[in-house]
């Protein structure tokens, strides 16, 4: 997973992500950590309950996939024509 650094962070964006990063944290789907060796890192990290979440909503695209798939292959087939 890549890592943003403060100074990469442009205006508002910094105030941005800790209002996002807040909101998860409330929501139960991520869980904050103080880096043990730069006290000034803040490290966010998915909880149980966003895995669940994920794997939930990965199921749901799949089976949106497989009920649209058919559609799909005349329009791409429609395309070929």
């Amino acid at each position: 997973m890549g890592h943003v650094r403060h100074q990469q962070l442009v205006g508002g964006a910094l105030e941005i992500l800790i209002r996002i990063g807040n909101r998860l944290c409330e929501a139960g789907l991520v869980a904050r950590d103080h880096d043990e060796e730069d006290h000034r890192r803040v490290l966010l990290r998915l909880t149980d309950r966003a895995d669940d979440s994920l794997a939930d909503l990965s199921a749901a695209h799949l089976d949106e996939l497989g009920r649209i798939e058919p559609m799909l292959k005349r329009l791409l087939a429609g395309r070929d024509a």
